[in-house]
């Protein structure tokens, strides 16, 4: 028996904009990541690229509405890459202090910073990840069970990147001088924030309402509310703040003695 699971007749249009937009600025992330030897940014690349990858398996289904496998290729290669994009955002808060040479500034100790973010994004991803392979489960238990692997997830996303936003902002308003590149680097990161929290709020919203939820049934809310932020905060950070451009270290053998760019142009 035929069974839409997307509830909808997907948008062609939609979907083939998303897909190439996305596609040009992971090309364009990637060639900056190449030339400055980022591989901190690496997890960025991924999560462009999955999103990418996302839309293609979006195109495919609709075309076969009732297939299983495109449809769960799909949901998680569009939920899970803000996770990815989360990654390389905490690991650019640590290079910056790097880059400062201020790592008293921060509220939380140097050594714990990239872990403790870097770490939650980690656990974040895993449950995202089960979560919605369960989700496509035929088994209502498996279902149930995988909506709320979602939603913690995404709590977990959402406080440590609030808790990021706010040990970023203390940092930067701590430091008695700033230079051109660091200035732009928190506001790209201010920027990235907000988009990505917002994003975090419309999947919990969406899982607690559950597949038959309104959210998940109607098509506009996934461009408005998570292809758009998505595609602004690539934009912003390959664009307008590009922090691989920035911080392109180069790693001396003690951290506190790592010299870049930024510094020398101070």
């Amino acid at each position: 028996m035929f069974y839409n699971l997307y509830h909808y007749d997907p948008s062609k249009a939609l979907l083939s904009v998303g897909c190439i937009l996305f596609a040009l600025l992971s090309i364009g992330h990637t060639w900056s990541a190449v030339k400055a030897r980022a591989v901190w940014w690496t997890a960025f690349l991924v999560g462009g690229w999955m999103e990418v990858a996302g839309f293609i398996a979006r195109g495919i289904g609709t075309t076969q509405l009732s297939a299983l496998s495109t449809y769960i290729v799909q949901t998680l290669f569009l939920l899970l890459p803000p996770a990815f994009f989360s990654a390389s955002i905490y690991m650019t808060l640590r290079r910056l202090v790097v880059a400062t040479a201020r790592p008293d500034l921060l509220i939380i100790p140097m050594r714990l910073c990239t872990r403790l973010f870097v770490g939650a994004d980690v656990l974040s991803l895993l449950l995202q990840g089960a979560g919605g392979g369960l989700q496509t489960s035929t088994n209502d238990a498996s279902k149930s069970l995988g909506q709320k692997l979602v939603i913690v997830g995404l709590c977990i996303q959402l406080v440590a990147f609030t808790f990021f936003l706010i040990t970023t902002w203390i940092f930067s308003g701590r430091l008695a001088r700033t230079t051109q590149e660091v200035r732009k680097i928190v506001i790209g990161i201010s920027i990235s924030g907000p988009l990505i929290l917002i994003r975090s709020v419309y999947r919990v919203v969406e899982y607690a309402q559950g597949y038959t939820g309104y959210i998940m049934t109607h098509e506009w809310a996934l461009y408005v509310f998570d292809t758009l932020p998505m595609l602004l905060l690539t934009f912003a950070l390959f664009i307008l703040f590009p922090p691989v451009e920035m911080l392109a270290i180069k790693a001396a053998t003690e951290p506190s003695r790592e010299h870049i760019s930024i510094e020398e142009k101070a």
